[in-house]
C-alpha cells in the first residue's frame, strides 16, 4: 500500500530534480515505510534514521536560482526580489507522515522564524488536524479551496490525501516554495494562485512575514509590496472544476473580503469553511467576529467551535474568550448530516474555563482582546458575574504588571 502511495512522489523527483540517485533513494524510502507498517516496534529508531539519511539525500539536491521563480510572476516589479529570498537561504526537504500509510514532501527553509514551519522542521505536525477535518468531511476527488495556503501544510497534505485542490498566497516565497513541493510529491491535483483575497481591483499593499504576513488595510505600514488582488468568484472560476466541498482561510482579516467576493461561491456551492477567527487581525481590517460571524449568517450558515468531538454552536452576540481560534461555518444539508455532534449552546461553566485560560496569559494583545471582549458581551446573566470576577482580576494585575 505504501509503495502504491508513494510512485507518484518518485515520479515527481524524478521529473523535478532529474536524477536517477533521488529516485532510487525515494523507491528505498517506500520500503523503509513499508516495514514501518509493518514492523513498527521493531528497530523503529533505526528505521527513521534511514529515514532521515534518504531526506539529506534529497536535500541535497534542491537549490534555488532566479529561474526557479514560476512564471506567473515575471509581471511583478519585485521579481527578482523574489529570487534572492529563495537563492539566499538553504532548503530542507522534509517528509511528513499524514498518517500510517501517507505521508508528504514539504520543501522548508532552514533558518526561519516562522512557528509553523519550526514545527514541522522538528517533524511536529502542528496543522495535522486540519487534515483530520479534511478527512471527516469531505471525499477523494473533491474540490477545495486554501486561502492563506502558506508553505502547503494544508494544501499538500490534502492533495496527498485525494482531494483538488487551488492554493491561494500572497506571499511569493510561499507560492515558490508550495511550487517545489508539489513537483517533488509528482501532484497533478493542485492549482496555484499568487494574489490576497481583496475586494477592490487590481492590487493590494501586502506585507511579507511568514505565518502572520497581511493585507495593509492601513495604508501606512512601511515593508509592504504590491501584490494582485484577487475576488474569490473570479478565484475558483478561472482556476476551479466543479463544486468546491471544502474552503479554507486563514487570511489575517480578510475573511470578510472573501465572503464578500464569493457570493456565487456561498449561494451555489454551498461549501464547508474552516476559518481562522481572529480578533485582532479582524479588527485591524476595519471589521470584528461578531460581524464576521453575521456575515455567515446572512448566507444561510452557523458557526461552530470544536471542543474535542462535539461541534458547539457560536451566534454572534456570543463571547469569544481567544484572541485568535480556529472556527468552521455550514449550511443546511451538513446540519442535519452532522446533527449527532452539535450542540447547540455552550455550557457557562465552558466558557468561563476558557476565559481563565486566556486571561492567564501574558501577552498585552490577548489581554486587551478579552477585556473588549468581556464588555461586548459581558451583560449574558449566565457568565455575567464570573466574567466581571475575570475583568477585575486582569485589570488588578496589569496595573500591578505596571
Amino acid at each position: 500500500m505504501l509503495r502504491t502511495i508513494l510512485r507518484p512522489t518518485i515520479r515527481g523527483v524524478r521529473s523535478a530534480l532529474g536524477t536517477n540517485g533521488v529516485a532510487v533513494a525515494l523507491n528505498r524510502m517506500a520500503a523503509l515505510l513499508g516495514e514501518c507498517a509493518t514492523q513498527r516496534q521493531q528497530d523503529q529508531q533505526v528505521l527513521l534514521s534511514r529515514i532521515a539519511d534518504v531526506e539529506k539525500r534529497i536535500t541535497s539536491k534542491l537549490s534555488y536560482t532566479q529561474k526557479d521563480i514560476p512564471e506567473y510572476h515575471k509581471d511583478m516589479s519585485e521579481r527578482d526580489d523574489a529570487g534572492a529570498l529563495l537563492s539566499e537561504r538553504d532548503l530542507l526537504c522534509k517528509w511528513i507522515a499524514l498518517d500510517q500509510e501517507t505521508g508528504m514532501f514539504l520543501v522548508l527553509p532552514v533558518t526561519t522564524d516562522d512557528p509553523v514551519v519550526a514545527a514541522y522542521l522538528r517533524g511536529q505536525p502542528t496543522n495535522a488536524y486540519m487534515l483530520d477535518f479534511l478527512r471527516l468531511v469531505t471525499d477523494i476527488g473533491d474540490q477545495v479551496v486554501d486561502l492563506g495556503a502558506h508553505v502547503g501544510t494544508f494544501a499538500i497534505g490534502a492533495a496527498v490525501s485525494g482531494r483538488r485542490v487551488i492554493a491561494v498566497d500572497a506571499n511569493r516565497q510561499h507560492i515558490a516554495l508550495l511550487d517545489r513541493s508539489i513537483k517533488i510529491n509528482g501532484l497533478d491535483n493542485v492549482v496555484l494562485c499568487h494574489g490576497a483575497i481583496a475586494a477592490g481591483e487590481g492590487v493590494v499593499r501586502f506585507r511579507e512575514d511568514g505565518l502572520f504576513g497581511a493585507v495593509d488595510y492601513s495604508g501606512n505600514s512601511s515593508g509592504t509590496i504590491p501584490v494582485p488582488a484577487k475576488r474569490l468568484d473570479d478565484v475558483i472560476e478561472n482556476l476551479g472544476r466543479g463544486r468546491v466541498r471544502l474552503l479554507k482561510m486563514d487570511i489575517e482579516g480578510s475573511e470578510f473580503d472573501a465572503i464578500l467576493t464569493g457570493e456565487r461561491l456561498f449561494a451555489q456551492d454551498r461549501p464547508m469553511v474552516w476559518f481562522e477567527s481572529n480578533g485582532p487581525t479582524l479588527r485591524n481590517a476595519g471589521n470584528s467576529i461578531e460581524e464576521l460571524r453575521s456575515l455567515f449568517e446572512r448566507y444561510g450558515y452557523r458557526c461552530f467551535r470544536q471542543e474535542g468531538e462535539r461541534w458547539i454552536y457560536a451566534p454572534p452576540e456570543q463571547i469569544q474568550p481567544e484572541a485568535w481560534v480556529d472556527m468552521f461555518a455550514m449550511c443546511e444539508p451538513d446540519w442535519s448530516r452532522w446533527s449527532a455532534r452539535i450542540d447547540w449552546s455552550w455550557s457557562p461553566n465552558l466558557i468561563l474555563e476558557k476565559s481563565r485560560q486566556w486571561a492567564a496569559l501574558p501577552h498585552e494583545h490577548t489581554r486587551d482582546h478579552l477585556l473588549a471582549q468581556i464588555e461586548a458581551h459581558g451583560l449574558d446573566v449566565e457568565v455575567q458575574d464570573g466574567l466581571e470576577q475575570i475583568r477585575q482580576t486582569m485589570v488588578t494585575t496589569g496595573r500591578s504588571a505596571a
